[in-house]
This record gives structure tokens, C-alpha cells and sequence, in this order.
């Protein structure tokens, strides 16, 4: 049986995050990893095989594999396929060995939107190695708290519609298949910020606008139903049309934004709206009261009646205009100081100056971001600068990052 392997997180760094796709829940970064095994290059089964070129295999005679063998179990756990490795090799430096590794690809995420269009994001890449703790060549992950991060912020290419947060989130966590198998994993988060102006004067703003433009009709007289109608009715047409227009612009999920909640808002005052121009048709019903005052052989029982259907009508006319005004004005300044308010939380995030409280870390990334579903196993290490918790163990802990049925489908899995 083969001692146990430390792999020391020396660097980490996430290049060229240049596509977040929100319809099939993935984003493309590059990404560069680099470990230390301490005294490695003093190791005899370790350095035999990292001047090979040959496909590193697991010697059966001694049960003590190399460095590049153990680098070949490492596997990214939530990629789509398998990405393009650009390095992967084992150097010696002095008397340790580095493992470099660094890939391009495509990585799944859950990206909850219930925020949009003021959501926090959390990019994630899992990093995982296929050697159980139980197994004949356990490994695992050290070095998650002193180690250098870095996000590449420069050449982040969607910085028109992204923040992108410098400080590089990292977690070292134990995940268990089945019972009797643990294996160590790594996750590297990247949190980006949407910025909303383009959602909210293309959206918001035209969506408001049009509840402006149907109160117009309370200012056409009573007796002129088919003016009011017709104000109201095109006005919600053309709002409508212009919601289909845009709906492109919005995710398609099957619970309701922020931006959809206010839209519903405004939507239900629209109809409001056309709903009180029925009913003071149905009051009024297109009577002039000039008229029938004037006339001699109209009854005065009934012109009475006719005065009182008119003063309902207007009283309803008044209470329907306070109404959905002060809705409109409600909705408004409700959705704007909600939204400002998560606009300045985000934009205000900084992963540094919660490093002395993990407490506060965790909570706000488990209300803001997906990350709290990705930790799952028997032990997590939290490797926000230097605070550090761990988690008791989880009898199954089959979630997390990627499916854990195949732990490295296209590389050779270590013996067990």
C-alpha cells in the first residue's frame, strides 16, 4: 500500500472566462493549477516515471505509482467532456516535485436566477482525484489557505455585461460516492456581478411607461367609452407586443425573476385599468345628462336614477385612478430600492474583507450564490484567505460538482 499523498495547493488561477451561457447553465474559463508533494523528487516510485513519455501506468508489483500517474487521476468533475489540456506535466524543483496542470473547457453550472437581471453568480470549477482515502493509494488536497489566487480580470471579455469579483473563492472538501469510498476534491469559484442598466431601460423602464400611458384614459370624460377604451386597450396590446419583442432578453426558467415580478405588477395594473372602463360603461352607459336634463317629457324619477349612475361612476372612475396609481408608484419604488439595494450588496462584495468572518462568508454565499449546493461530503475546508471549518460527515453525499458515478471517464482509475 502506498503512503499517503499530499498534494499542496501552491496556485491557482482562472484565465479568460470569456462565456457564461445561462440557457444551457454553463460558462468557458481557462484555468491553471500548480502542487507541491514535499520532498517528492527524493521519492524513488514517485520520480520514476516523470522523465516517460510513455502513457503512465499503475505498477502492479510494488503498488507505489508515480507522480504523473497520480496526475493523470486528476479529473475536472463538472465539465462538459473533457477539456483541452494545455500543460500537464510533473517538474522537479529541488527536493520537490511540482505537478502543473492547465486546462480549457466548458464547465456546468447551476446559475439560480431569481435575482436577474441584479444576480451574483458563482463560477465554479471542480477539481477532483481519483485515488479513495481507503484505497491502496490514498491522496489528498493541503495548502488551501496559503496559497495564491488569481482571477484575470484584464482580459475579461464580458466586462460590458459582467463585474467580475478579483478574489478567487477556493474549497477543499471531501465528497463519498458510496459507503467506504471518500475522495478529495477541490472547487474554484469565480463570482461575477450582472450589470442591469441595459435590462432595466430596455425592460423595466418601457414596462413602466405603458401603466403611464393607460391612466391616460381617466382623463377622457365618462360618456366617452369608446375613447377610453380604446386608450386602454391598445395601450395593453402594445405592451404586450413589446414584452414578446423582449422576452428574448430574459432566461427562460420556470419560477419568476425579479424583472417578471415587477412586469406581472404592471401587467395586472393594466388590466385593472381596462376591467374599470367596463364597468363604467355599465354605469354610465353612454348618457348625456346635458341632454336629458334639458328635455321636458323626460321623467325626473329617472333622471335622478341617470344622476346617480353617473356619480358612482365617477366615484369609481377617482378610486380606480388612486388605486393604480399609488400601485404603480408602490411597485416602482419598491422594485428600485430592491434592486439598488442587491446592485450595491454585489458590487460591495469583497472576498477579502470576509476572510475574518466565515460565518458571514458562508451566509452570504449561501443566499447569493449556488455554491452552498455544492458542499457536500463527509469534511469541507473553507478556503477563503485563512479561516478553515469543517462538516460532519454525510452518509452518502452524492451531490456536488458533476456526476460522481465516474469519477475520470477517459483516464486510467486507480485500483482500489
Amino acid at each position: 500500500m502506498a503512503p499517503l499523498r499530499k498534494f499542496e495547493l501552491l496556485r491557482a488561477e482562472v484565465r479568460q472566462v470569456r462565456k457564461i451561457d445561462l440557457i444551457n447553465q454553463t460558462f468557458a474559463a481557462q484555468v491553471f493549477l500548480q502542487f507541491r508533494i514535499e520532498n517528492g523528487a527524493l521519492d524513488e516510485d514517485l520520480v520514476k516515471d516523470i522523465d516517460s513519455g510513455n502513457k503512465p501506468t499503475f505498477p502492479a508489483d510494488s503498488k507505489r505509482p508515480g507522480a504523473r500517474w497520480y496526475l493523470a487521476q486528476f479529473a475536472w468533475r463538472n465539465a462538459e467532456g473533457a477539456p483541452n489540456l494545455l500543460d500537464e506535466r510533473v517538474v522537479r524543483m529541488g527536493s520537490d516535485l511540482h505537478m502543473l496542470l492547465e486546462a480549457d473547457g466548458i464547465f456546468y453550472q447551476r446559475m439560480p436566477l431569481s435575482q436577474f437581471p441584479v444576480d451574483i453568480q458563482s463560477l465554479t470549477i471542480g477539481l477532483s482525484v481519483a485515488c479513495a482515502e481507503e484505497g491502496i493509494v490514498p491522496a489528498e488536497f493541503t495548502g488551501t489557505t496559503s496559497n495564491v489566487r488569481f482571477v484575470d480580470v484584464d482580459n475579461f471579455v464580458l466586462s460590458s455585461e459582467w463585474i467580475v469579483n478579483p478574489n478567487l473563492s477556493l474549497e477543499a472538501r471531501r465528497f463519498t460516492p458510496m459507503q467506504g469510498r471518500t475522495y478529495p476534491c477541490l472547487a474554484l469559484s469565480v463570482h461575477v456581478y450582472r450589470r442591469p442598466f441595459f435590462y432595466l431601460m430596455n425592460i423595466a423602464v418601457p414596462t413602466s411607461l405603458f401603466c403611464v400611458l393607460a391612466v391616460m384614459q381617466f382623463y377622457i370624460p365618462l360618456t366617452k367609452i369608446d375613447a377610453r377604451l380604446t386608450v386602454s386597450v391598445l395601450t395593453f396590446v402594445a405592451a404586450t407586443v413589446y414584452m414578446n419583442t423582449t422576452k428574448s432578453l430574459t432566461p427562460a426558467v420556470s419560477y419568476m425573476t425579479e424583472i417578471d415580478m415587477f412586469n406581472f405588477v404592471c401587467l395586472i395594473i393594466r388590466v385593472i385599468i381596462i376591467l374599470e372602463a367596463g364597468v363604467v360603461y355599465l354605469l354610465v352607459d353612454d348618457v348625456d345628462l346635458t341632454s336629458l336634463e334639458d328635455d321636458p317629457n323626460y321623467p325626473g324619477e329617472a333622471l335622478a336614477w341617470e344622476h346617480w349612475h353617473h356619480d358612482t361612476a365617477t366615484l369609481v372612475d377617482r378610486i380606480c385612478l388612486g388605486t393604480t396609481a399609488l400601485m404603480w408608484l408602490l411597485a416602482n419604488c419598491c422594485f428600485g430600492y430592491r434592486w439598488y439595494s442587491l446592485s450595491k450588496t454585489h458590487s460591495h462584495f469583497d472576498t477579502n474583507e470576509l476572510e475574518q468572518n466565515s460565518q458571514a462568508s458562508s451566509n452570504y454565499l449561501q443566499a447569493v450564490s449556488p455554491m452552498n449546493e455544492l458542499r457536500t461530503g463527509s469534511r469541507r475546508v473553507r478556503g477563503l484567505g485563512r479561516s478553515k471549518r469543517t462538516q460532519p460527515s454525510s452518509p452518502t453525499g452524492q451531490q456536488g460538482l458533476g456526476s460522481t458515478r465516474d469519477l475520470n471517464r477517459s483516464r486510467p482509475v486507480a485500483p482500489e
